[in-house]
Order: structure tokens, then C-alpha cells, then sequence
């Protein structure tokens, strides 16, 4: 809009479009009273007569359906005024619900009629000969269900409508938003994956809340190769090599359009990956105890690059753990070193190379007496002492201590003796592994023979 100075405003205004479908339901009974034939029944006639002049009421039953979970959109009751001369009037009456939905067409009279104890639903003014009378009746129909109405003229201007009888019959117009019909897809999965040449089953629903099971009807199409084919269940022999968006759509007879969506993968025949390990060395040896390095990398031809899923395996010790590269301590003797990894498909592709783990003595380590110790004989003298190996651990509790001069003298991390002969001792401290290896560490003694006083 712009205004007299030349300046302009702009608003923008967003619509949205509502698929409506229109429902039509006519009357499934309906019959007017008449206070001057107060006990005589109406119910075949042709003619609803409404006056109030001689008290002239119309009833009107609906039963309404198919609505399920559907917004309402507008609702309107139709009456069709007679075409003879007279049927005209100046009030088209006033339309009613009514409580009480026990009367029947057949046997209701003015004496028996029920009371008009509705609101007023809508109203109609001056009504031409054969004139299509609309009473809007929003309000009142809300969903499911049946509806009973009466209509009474203000006017002594008797109006007459044309009954279920005379035809065309009274009918009750709903119109509702459209709900697609809901499909939904069984088979495949999502996500899932097949071979090439391998036949697919694709199955799916479609139930429509007017038209019930259309799952018929379904269209199968591929975003890589088209349609597929039509029907609940369908078996294409073959789709091509790729990721596949299979859409199920049905059609409903209001042209609503409801889909769903499933996302495949067709590969060609699966291939275990390639694994190729950069460490260890095959045939490589190393001292126990040592740290290994383990190093290697995978690749699939669907997956790609799958290094992080590798799984390490020892010959000797198990399960190592996962990874394209980890470090590990390894038991002595020989082992047969597997690195294995699965694509998405659940091919597994390995590879091997052997490692030798070369036995150490264990490490020995005299901690007292100092080399070179000097005492009497007969003196205590404390032996202490440590050792540990690679494999087994700590092993000073099974320390032997010897000398040269006499033998055997104590076992374990520690002890002490009087009893060393008089001489230069060399001291030796051992300990042996599970494997036989001994390890050895050694110091000098001198014991002096026992003081004699000058």
C-alpha cells in the first residue's frame, strides 16, 4: 500500500489450503405434526409442513459417519421447499435440536410429538417455491453420531418442504479436512541391505477412513529405477547396484495422497575387507617384558575405510583389544598374531603375522650386606634381597642364598646367619622362572676368625 507521500508498506500473508471432502448423509427419518389432526401420522407423506397458524412442526433425523479424527470444516442441512403454489412463504422457520430421540417416523403424532427443547440452531427467512433452503448447522454437528432436529415457523405462512418421501430428501452436507490415507510399509526395513539379483519383497497398508483397506492400490516406486509395480505385496526381481527411496502411496477416492518411505542399499556380492598389518614385523622376536607396538588398516568395498574396527587377537594370550594401532605386553613363547575386522554386511576379513617373545632370566638384586662386609664369626650378619621377572613377577620370595665356602646358607627376601665359617665368602642370591631361567647376583664376605684378647 503506499500513501500520498509516495511511501509503501508491504505484509505478507501466509494461506494454507486445506484438502476438504464433503460428506452427505440424508435424512433417515423425518415427518411434521399438526396440532388440528393432532393424533393422525404424517410419516409417508411427501410434504414437511411448518406453520404457525395451525401449529405445524417438521422432525428430522441424521445419522452421521465416517468422520473418525477428521476436522469439521462446515456443516449444512438441505431442504428442497415444494414447487405447488402455496408451498412459498414468508418465514422458512426456525431450526432446533431436540433432546429426545425416541420418536419414529411412523407413529408420530402431535399428541405424542417430542418437546423442541434445543437451542435455536439456525433460523431462515422468506422462502421461494422450489427454492434449495440451507440451514447452517456448524454448530451442532461436532462429530459421529445421530442428530435430531425440529423446525417451527414464527410466520402464519404455512412453508412447505418436500420429505425423504417426496424426495429429494432432506440431507445433512458435512464437509471435513481431508486425511490422507496412512500407509504404512512392513518390508524391507529401513536401513536394510540386499544383494544385487536378489529378489525384494516389498509389502505395505493403506487404510482410508472412508474407503477402508486400499492396500491394492499401493504404487511402489524407486528413486533409482522408477515405478515398481502395484499392490499390498510386490517382488521386483531385481533392483540396481546403489541407495534406494522406496515410496508405497495410495490414492483415496477424495484424491488424498498418503505415503511412506523406506530408505535400502543394493550392493553387489558382499567381499570380506582387506586387512594389512604394519606391525609388528612377521617373525619379529622380542625380550619379554617388552612393549609391542601393534599397527594395521582396513578398507571395505562398501564400507570404506574400517581401520577402527579391527580386532586383535594373541595365539597365546587371547583377545588383545581393539584398534587400528595399541600397544601390548605379551607372555613368553610364540605367538600367532591375528588382526580381523566385519563390514556392515557381517563379511569378516583377517590377517597374521608371528611373534616370538624371548625368554629373560629374572633380575636379581642384593641389597645387603654391602660387598666387601667384614665381621667376626659368630656375628649375625642380615642377608636381604630382591628379584622379579618379566612373566612371572616378583620372585624374591624364592631367593636362594649359597656360599662358595659353605654351601646352602638361606632362602627368601631376607634372613640372617651366625653361622658363616671363618674365610672370604662369595655370596650368591638366585632366583629361577617358571621357564628355568635362573638369574643371579653375588657379593664378598670376609669373616674374620673369633677376636682373642692381646
Amino acid at each position: 500500500m503506499t500513501d500520498r507521500a509516495g511511501l509503501t508498506a508491504t505484509t505478507t500473508v501466509t494461506v494454507e489450503v486445506v484438502s476438504a471432502v464433503v460428506l452427505e448423509f440424508p435424512a433417515v427419518a423425518d415427518a411434521s405434526v399438526d396440532s388440528s389432526l393432532a393424533a393422525t401420522n404424517f410419516g409417508t407423506s411427501p410434504i414437511l409442513a411448518i406453520d404457525a397458524n395451525a401449529v405445524r412442526v417438521a422432525y428430522l433425523r441424521f445419522e452421521v459417519s465416517g468422520l473418525a479424527s477428521r476436522t469439521i470444516l462446515g456443516a449444512v442441512l438441505h431442504l428442497q421447499a415444494d414447487s405447488s403454489p402455496g408451498a412459498e412463504s414468508d418465514g422458512g422457520g426456525v431450526l432446533h435440536t431436540i433432546t429426545d430421540g425416541t420418536w419414529q417416523e411412523n407413529s408420530i403424532t402431535f399428541n405424542n410429538r417430542p418437546a423442541v427443547d434445543g437451542p435455536t440452531v439456525a433460523s431462515q427467512g422468506p422462502v421461494a417455491l422450489g427454492q434449495t433452503v440451507e440451514f447452517n448447522v456448524a454448530s451442532a454437528v461436532t462429530a459421529n453420531g445421530t442428530y435430531n432436529f425440529a423446525i417451527v415457523n414464527t410466520s402464519p405462512d404455512e412453508c412447505d418442504y418436500r420429505s425423504r418421501e417426496g424426495g429429494p430428501a432432506p440431507k445433512l452436507v458435512v464437509t471435513v479436512a481431508g486425511n490422507p490415507p496412512p500407509v504404512t510399509i512392513s518390508s524391507p526395513a529401513n536401513g536394510s541391505v540386499s544383494f544385487h539379483n536378489q529378489a525384494i519383497t516389498l509389502s505395505g497398508t493403506a487404510n482410508d477412513a472412508r474407503d477402508g483397506d486400499i492396500s491394492s492400490q499401493i504404487q511402489w516406486t524407486s528413486s533409482r529405477d522408477g515405478a515398481l509395480g502395484t499392490g499390498a505385496t510386490i517382488s521386483p526381481s531385481t533392483l540396481s547396484t546403489g541407495t534406494h527411496v522406496i515410496t508405497a502411496a495410495a490414492t483415496d477416492s477424495d484424491s488424498l495422497h498418503g505415503q511412506a518411505q523406506v530408505s535400502i542399499r543394493v550392493r553387489d556380492p558382499n567381499v570380506a575387507p582387506v586387512i594389512t598389518i604394519s606391525a609388528p614385523a612377521d617373525g619379529a622376536s622380542v625380550p619379554a617384558g617388552s612393549t609391542v607396538t601393534l599397527g594395521a588398516s582396513a578398507t571395505d568395498d562398501f564400507d570404506g575405510n574400517v581401520t577402527s574396527r579391527i580386532q586383535w587377537a594373541s595365539s597365546r594370550d587371547g583377545a588383545l583389544g581393539g584398534g587400528g594401532t595399541r600397544t601390548v605386553t605379551l607372555s613368553e613363547g610364540s605367538h600367532v598374531l591375528t588382526a580381523s575386522v566385519t563390514d556392515s554386511d557381517g563379511a569378516t576379513g583377517s590377517a597374521q603375522v608371528h611373534l616370538t617373545v624371548t625368554p629373560t632370566a629374572p633380575v636379581v638384586t642384593i641389597t645387603g650386606p654391602a660387598d666387601g662386609t667384614t665381621v667376626f664369626a659368630g656375628t649375625s650378619l642380615a642377608f636381604s634381597g630382591t628379584a622379579s621377572d618379566a612373566t612371572d613377577g616378583s620372585l624374591s620370595a624364592s631367593l636362594r642364598w649359597s656360599s662358595d665356602r659353605d654351601g646352602l646358607i638361606g632362602s627368601g627376601a631376607s634372613f640372617a646367619t651366625t653361622r658363616l665359617s671363618a674365610g672370604t665368602h662369595l655370596i650368591t642370591a638366585s632366583a629361577t622362572d617358571r621357564g628355568g631361567l635362573t638369574g643371579r647376583a653375588q657379593r664378598t664376605v670376609i669373616v674374620r676368625p673369633p677376636n682373642v684378647a692381646p
